[in-house]
């Protein structure tokens, strides 16, 4: 669910005049928040339970998504996605190993992601750069 709707940003603000990063933040912020949660409980929930609540919760999210006309309740339905995207990251990779050196760079991803898209989102929306310049700069990084 969630990279779709960060493939369809545009459609999802287009009879807004929010700008499309807000979709972003709406992306990345809940993640950030699942992994934190995550941290503190992904051992103590059994994993049966914890994949149940991911499904129903993108079940719920592209409910929403696809029934609704509302700014609102779309941007409702990315954090849904993102959420149960979180918290899948965690709880799989958690089973893969270490849990304490995952976690933390499991929270480190989402707080690179939220950090991205604010500054995104300033340097388009509140300073007016155009993206193609935000790009260029950054192939000329590489």
């Amino acid at each position: 669910c969630q990279k779709v709707y960060l493939s369809s940003a545009h459609d999802i603000v287009k009879s807004s005049s929010l700008p499309k990063a807000i979709v972003l933040i709406a992306d990345i912020a809940p993640s950030l928040i699942a992994k934190i949660l995550m941290a503190r409980f992904v051992g103590q929930l059994r994993v049966r339970t914890l994949v149940s609540v991911m499904c129903v919760v993108n079940v719920l999210s592209l409910a929403l998504m696809a029934l609704s006309n509302d700014l609102l309740t779309k941007l409702i339905s990315v954090m849904l996605a993102s959420f149960a995207m979180g918290m899948g990251e965690s709880v799989f990779l958690t089973m893969a190993g270490d849990q304490r050196k995952i976690m933390g760079w499991s929270s480190g991803t989402g707080a690179s992601g939220l950090i991205g898209s604010a500054i995104f989102f300033i340097m388009t929306s509140v300073l007016a750069i155009p993206p193609w310049r935000l790009y260029t700069g950054c192939l000329l990084l590489l």
